[in-house]
């Protein structure tokens, strides 16, 4: 083979692996352009979380009267009359992590798990309309007075051997 015909053979190789070069660089480019996009798409949807810190637990989009978004629905048992004291623990504790702000807020949520016995405990309250501003704590007092064991009661039931200290 002469220099000549290696020549344009190597000429014609090098236009082949030009067109190639070029070719491989417009589907770079359309692949950036449709990352960009479905990036664009995503910060929107997310707030711009990165997507390395996606929390594990199932975001809400829902508005609260005040205008805050909760970052995650609060998970709160049904009430336990057994132990109103006990439930409002696990319930503030949920109600915490959630980030909800506002009594009211707080109100709504644990309202949707009352027991109907619960619920006629506290019916007059939650009617008021407006609500008071403390009709969180008035439900919470409502609820631990009636279905709460005094101390007295307690104190009895400890002496008869019922209560386990």
């Amino acid at each position: 083979m002469s220099d000549a015909e290696r020549a344009d053979q190597t000429e014609a190789r090098l236009a082949e692996l030009t067109g190639e070069l070029e070719t491989m660089r417009r589907e770079m480019d359309a692949l950036r352009n449709r990352n960009a996009r479905r990036n664009n798409i995503n910060n929107a949807n997310n707030g711009a979380i990165n997507a390395n810190s996606v929390p594990a637990r199932q975001p809400i989009v829902p508005q609260n009267p005040i205008g805050h978004v909760n970052a995650y629905a609060p998970k709160i048992a049904p009430f336990m009359a057994k132990d109103p004291v006990l439930w409002y623990i696990r319930a503030g504790s949920s109600l915490r992590t959630a980030g909800v702000p506002s009594d009211a807020t707080k109100l709504d949520y644990l309202v949707q798990q009352l027991s109907e016995a619960a619920l006629v405990t506290v019916r007059d309250i939650l009617m008021l309309n407006p609500q008071p501003a403390d009709a969180y704590q008035e439900v919470k007092d409502r609820l631990i007075s009636t279905f709460g064991t005094s101390d007295e009661l307690t104190l009895r039931q400890l002496l008869r051997g019922e209560v386990k200290p």
